[in-house]
């Protein structure tokens, strides 16, 4: 069965999750998406947040590689569900052996 393209940046914990430039590359609206099927009842609110937070996100992200050759080894994880908590951070930086 092949696997869907969404599903290959969606982890059970997390809405997204892929490596940097795949994060900034990737539509907007596809992220979004597939963070909208990882948590079914996000809010008006979240939904506005999204729409915002993830370009701004993403142009970070394009800065970021533009500076740091290592970048391309970071990891970006949105929305990341914590072991036995019910809390979400809404991004997560893997870089270089630190989770910033």
């Amino acid at each position: 069965m092949a696997e869907s393209p969404q599903s290959k940046h969606t982890h059970s914990q997390a809405g997204w999750q892929s490596d940097l430039p795949t994060f900034q590359c990737t539509s907007a609206g596809k992220i979004q998406g597939s963070l909208e099927s990882f948590i079914r009842d996000f809010s008006p609110q979240q939904k506005s947040a999204w729409e915002e937070e993830i370009p701004l996100l993403q142009q970070e992200a394009k800065e970021l590689l533009a500076q740091r050759d290592k970048a391309t080894s970071y990891s970006a994880i949105l929305e990341y569900l914590l072991p036995y908590d019910l809390r979400r951070p809404d991004v997560v930086v893997l870089a270089e052996g630190a989770v910033v």
